[in-house]
């Protein structure tokens, strides 16, 4: 997780600051509940991993039964690589473009490459790889709770942030959905 906040940082400088502005008539997304439970989700991880790494018997409760002779922790660190190189090139590819909720930026443009050329949101994907990954790697399952509350919430915003992009691009956005799946490619082959 530190080393996906390092990477946030490094590739879209000044995403944070930059200015946005709504395009069109968006239907409001869901806010103070769903912000809630959000943040419910991700800081309850991270006060939860922070728990488990110092003591892990105070989450003994949520851990889930050794599966027998072979070891989970290297299919879990597997998993959590995966998460981490479908996030690193998410958000390289990006670049500027990276807004930390739904909007766009001045000078947005249409990203329709690295990971974005066969999936719109691969960003949503690796929080769920990461979700998996934790629950493997950790065996507990409130950890794995904890972080898939917070990625069920994070997709939540998929539909306002796809209109927004819609209501921007128009026919280059309605093209490229047609070529590529939400959560999953509906087509691998090089364009």
């Amino acid at each position: 997780m530190l080393a996906a906040k390092l990477v946030h940082k490094r590739f879209t400088p000044g995403a944070r600051g930059a200015k946005r502005k709504t395009i069109g008539e968006v239907e409001p997304a869901p806010t103070l509940g769903v912000g809630c439970l959000t943040g419910l989700g991700l800081y309850g991880f991270y006060l939860s991993l922070v728990t488990w790494g110092i003591k892990p018997g105070w989450l003994g409760w949520a851990q889930v039964a050794h599966p027998g002779e072979w070891h989970t922790s290297p299919i879990g660190l597997g998993v959590l690589a995966a998460y981490l190189g479908l996030l690193v090139s998410s958000k390289i590819s990006l670049g500027m473009n990276f807004v930390g909720g739904i909007g766009i930026t001045e000078g947005h443009t249409l990203i329709t490459k690295g990971p974005y050329r066969y999936i719109r949101n691969p960003i949503y994907i690796a929080y769920g790889i990461c979700t998996v990954g934790i629950g493997i790697y950790t065996l507990n399952a409130a950890l794995s709770a904890l972080f898939g509350l917070f990625t069920w919430c994070m997709m939540l915003r998929v539909p306002h942030e796809e209109l927004l992009l819609k209501q921007q691009f128009g026919d280059e956005w309605v093209a490229y959905a047609a070529r590529t799946g939400r959560y999953w490619p509906k087509n691998i082959r090089p364009h």
